[in-house]
């Protein structure tokens, strides 16, 4: 018959089952997949000592054109690859590719639903706007009270580096016109998808994909 473990056993199998979960809790954040193209769907590296990150790896399984970009939810986003914004994209082949920016500049502009009033839009019955407006406002309320949301209107201390792959070519002076003005959602997943249709609307109708890693900013 075995005999009941001791208090003290009991007490360090505790003590190690929580330092394993915290462990697991801590780690880095899981990369968030975006787009209707596995096949050339990028992985992402960053050079952790970096803050911000300016060096990056980028692998491909297939060859595609690539933009890589910081997304701040709230707040906006900046395209840090290519550097070269003019004309279209360069195909890259399929392999680890490293890439470097130039310095990063925050944007700093934040979500205008949170900092003017709700504007009409034309074209919808003042009942149906109303109801559409309600619904913002009380969804920036909520946010809002998330401290992270309120420490980010004085500047991120956290963001996303999304690199955003296609198997067609990228107007990148497009892209470079749209990204300073693009309202950024305060959701996670909402903001990421909302600049990846922001890239994806400055390429030819195609497949694609896309990858945000979060990571210290400053």
């Amino acid at each position: 018959m075995r005999r009941p473990a001791a208090p003290s056993a009991l007490v360090r199998l505790a003590a190690f089952t929580l330092a394993v979960a915290g462990a697991a809790a801590c780690g880095p954040p899981k990369p968030i997949a975006l787009g209707d193209d596995p096949g050339i769907a990028p992985q992402l590296a960053l050079v952790d000592s970096e803050r911000p990150p300016r060096t990056f790896t980028v692998t491909l399984a297939e060859p595609a054109h690539v933009a890589v970009l910081a997304v701040f939810p709230g707040r906006g986003a900046t395209v840090l690859h290519p550097r070269d914004t003019t004309g279209t994209s360069v195909q890259l082949a399929a392999g680890t590719h490293q890439l470097s920016t130039d310095p990063l500049r925050m944007p700093v502009s934040v979500d205008s639903a949170i900092l003017r009033p709700f504007e009409r839009r034309p074209g919808l019955p003042d009942s149906a706007q109303a109801r559409r407006d309600s619904l913002r406002a009380a969804r920036a309320r909520e946010q809002m009270r998330d401290p992270n949301a309120r420490a980010m209107l004085g500047g991120p201390d956290r963001g996303h580096i999304m690199v955003f792959a296609s198997r067609n070519p990228i107007d990148l002076t497009i892209l470079r016109r749209r990204v300073p003005g693009v309202t950024i959602p305060l959701e996670t997943r909402e903001a990421l998808r909302t600049v990846a249709n922001m890239v994806r609307s400055a390429t030819t109708p195609g497949r694609w994909a896309a990858t945000a890693v979060e990571t210290e900013m400053r």
